[in-house]
């Protein structure tokens, strides 16, 4: 089984970039394909991935257990042109973007990006004008309780890869929300 809030992840991702299909895989039963390409003859929009989900976490669906039966999740699409841990690059398009999404909140996440940056310049794995050049937005999914990050992938970020980046921040949003779910509540 997958964690229970990785659907959420994938849902808001999918939602917010709906060029990123997703295919589900439950324990039993037919996989469903998620997507707003009708090139990947998809059975449920974002839109509705995003509406089922968010019903399933609310226990407003009882009908859905194939939700809590999925146990994979493979991301894919037309302009998906690789995914590399948990951050997807999109291709094909005038600007390729990179994306993740995270269980923090939008003013934690954008906490961490900047640490991320601080920490690349200190560490001296970033060059000044590369990082400058990374240009991140973030959009919080308030029924889903999600943000992802999105960030163009410039030409001219000098030495600094955006990909690395990317995965630094995404490692450490996922340390974040992992402290922040043993944190004592307060």
């Amino acid at each position: 089984m997958l964690a229970p809030d990785a659907l959420r992840l994938v849902a808001a991702l999918v939602h917010t970039l709906p060029c990123i299909s997703a295919v589900l895989e439950p324990d039993h039963g037919p996989a469903v394909v998620v997507g707003a390409d009708r090139r990947c003859l998809p059975d449920l929009s974002p839109c509705e991935l995003r509406r089922v989900v968010a019903a399933h976490r609310s226990g407003e669906a009882p009908d859905l257990s194939w939700v809590a039966a999925v146990d994979r999740v493979e991301l894919g699409g037309p302009e998906v042109a690789a995914v590399v841990e948990d951050v997807v690059r999109v291709g094909g398009r005038d600007e390729p973007v990179l994306a993740f999404a995270t269980l923090l909140g939008p003013l934690a996440t954008r906490a961490v990006l900047r640490d991320v940056g601080r920490d690349a310049l200190a560490e001296g794995w970033a060059d000044p004008v590369g990082l400058g050049a990374v240009r991140a937005s973030t959009f919080h999914d308030d029924l889903l309780d999600v943000t992802t990050v999105v960030v163009a992938e410039s030409p001219t970020g000098g030495s600094t890869a955006p990909l690395d980046v990317v995965l630094a921040s995404a490692r450490a949003c996922r340390v974040a929300e992992l402290l922040q779910s043993v944190a004592p509540a307060g």
